[in-house]
This record gives structure tokens, C-alpha cells and sequence, in this order.
């Protein structure tokens, strides 16, 4: 796989992290009601909870193809493309196939195909414990399809984004380790998501994340935003007696897609103090998170 990486971010937890609990504060607990805030606040965060479950679900699906992508080279004795892309499609039965796309500067060719049927769950079928090849076989909803074909113009224009925003020289990573990226194309938009990630996996990373508003074809960047202002890398016995994670949040009214992915991820409650001085806690509810006012 192309191993371009964009620079690195120091390690730093000012502000960004106010503490990990064991328990909730009794504060926490109880719960405000919302209809006194602004409109625009409350569609803010709903629009959150939307992108933050749906990049949380893009990630997985694109972790759980990759990893039975390689397992499919190993199995078949077929060496690995010297750069690897791959994109999410989705179908018209409201699935989706991520394809793995090979040779993109001679035009890009689908070299395989996986395919996630509607109600299929990644991240289960990550955290069950499975072989990577036994994946399609134990996974409800999840099949395998040894295809080459040319890549579609949308499937290239994920190859492009990627590039794009790896070469960006205003993007910050918190590890040296390969960064994910998705995007997800919302009415007009395409907006492309940076994450920071590691192999160790021993280490959580809970911040260094960026989304960029990017053309349609993924070649220019129109905007970035930074998810948050510093880097939080911990290790997971650090984390794994938490019932929460308290955050504060830096240019959000309420809280970003970030916290959400970040609640759905390490399966927390996240708490988070925004800009206009509520506490909003996130829960994960099945496959989304709720959101609701706490003091």
C-alpha cells in the first residue's frame, strides 16, 4: 500500500482531554431539556450524530474489506500491488462494495470487490475475534468478489482525494503510523475525513482527526477543519474500567462528528463542554449515538 504520510502532530492532551472516570459525576446525570436551544444549534448537532455514525461505519467497512482483501492475496499466492486505493459505492439495494483499486496512474483498475449488504455490521464482525479470511464466511451480510475491471470516474475521484489531502502540508497527524481516510458525499459536498490511527494495538487514538470540504473530483481542497485542537494518543488499559471520557471542545457550538465517531469507537459515554457552555453527553444507541443536555 502507499505509505505517503503527512506530518506528525506532538502528542498533547492541554485542553483536550479534562479526565478519564471510572464512574459518571452525579452532575452528569441529570438531564436538560433542549427545546430552549436555537435551531440552527440543535440541527448542528443532529447533522453531527449523522456524520459521525456514518464515517464511524465507512471506517469499519473499510477496515474489515481491507483486511479481507489481503487475506484473499494471501490465500491465492498473488503479490500486492506496489500502491493500493480503494472507494465505497454504494448500491441500489442501499448495501455497499468497497473496491480496491491497483495501477492508478495508468488509468486505476478494480482489482476486487467487497460487498456489505444492507443491515451487515463491520464492527461486530471486527471485534469478533475471527481470521481475516474467515471473515466473509462468518460475517452475516459480507461477501467477496474477485473482479478487474476499470475503475469507475467516482472510484478515482477516492484515489484522488486521498492523495490530495496525505499532500496537504497544513495537515497534522498525532502518530507516525498510516492515517484512515473516507469520504462522504452529504447533498452537494464531498467532505473527506482524515483520522489518525496506529498500528499498536495497544494504543487508542482519540483525536487528530480532520475533515476537508474537497471538489467533486477530490483534486482541490475548498476548506479544512481541524476536528480538534490537540492530540490525545493513551493507552487502551487507561481506558478500559471508564463508564466516560469528559472533553472540552474548541469552535463548536455543542460538540463535532469527531466525539461521535469517538463514542461509537471506544464505546463510551463522551461528554463534551462546547462553546456556549453546556455539557452534552453522547451514547451510543445500537449502531448511532443520542445526544442529549446534561449539567
Amino acid at each position: 500500500m502507499d505509505q505517503q504520510r503527512p506530518p506528525r502532530r506532538p502528542k498533547a492532551n492541554c485542553g483536550l482531554l479534562a479526565m478519564l472516570l471510572g464512574t459518571l459525576c452525579s452532575a452528569c446525570a441529570v438531564t436538560v431539556d433542549n427545546s430552549d436551544l436555537p435551531t440552527a444549534v440543535r440541527a448542528g448537532a443532529d447533522e453531527a450524530v449523522a456524520l459521525g455514525s456514518q464515517l464511524f461505519y465507512f471506517d469499519r467497512m473499510t477496515a474489515l474489506a481491507e483486511a479481507i482483501y489481503h487475506a484473499e492475496l494471501s490465500r491465492s499466492r498473488v503479490p500486492e500491488a506496489s500502491t493500493l486505493d480503494w472507494a465505497i459505492s454504494p448500491l441500489e439495494d442501499g448495501g455497499y462494495v468497497v473496491a480496491f483499486i491497483i495501477d492508478v496512474e495508468e488509468d486505476g483498475f478494480v482489482d476486487g470487490e467487497v460487498f456489505f449488504a444492507v443491515g451487515a455490521d463491520p464492527d461486530r464482525c471486527l471485534r469478533g475475534g475471527s481470521d481475516p479470511a474467515d471473515y466473509a464466511d462468518n460475517c452475516d451480510g459480507i461477501s467477496v468478489a474477485r473482479v478487474v475491471r476499470p475503475a469507475s470516474p467516482g472510484e478515482l475521484a477516492w484515489a484522488a482525494a486521498r492523495r490530495t489531502m496525505f499532500a496537504d502540508p497544513q495537515l497534522q497527524l498525532c502518530t507516525d503510523d498510516a492515517p484512515r481516510f473516507t469520504l462522504i458525499e452529504e447533498g452537494q459536498r464531498t467532505l473527506g475525513y482524515v483520522l489518525s490511527a496506529s498500528a499498536d494495538p495497544d494504543l487508542a487514538v482519540l483525536s487528530g482527526h480532520t475533515r476537508y470540504l474537497l471538489s467533486s473530483d477530490g483534486k482541490q481542497i475548498q476548506a479544512r477543519t481541524p476536528l480538534f485542537q490537540d492530540c490525545l494518543v493513551v493507552r487502551n488499559q487507561n481506558t478500559a474500567s471508564t463508564t466516560a471520557m469528559i472533553m472540552n471542545t474548541v469552535g463548536w457550538d455543542l460538540f463535532n462528528e469527531g466525539h461521535v465517531y469517538m463514542t461509537l469507537e471506544r464505546r463510551l459515554r463522551v461528554i463534551v463542554a462546547g462553546e456556549l457552555g453546556f455539557r452534552v453527553a453522547l451514547d451510543k444507541q445500537g449502531e448511532t449515538v443520542s445526544w442529549r443536555r446534561v449539567r
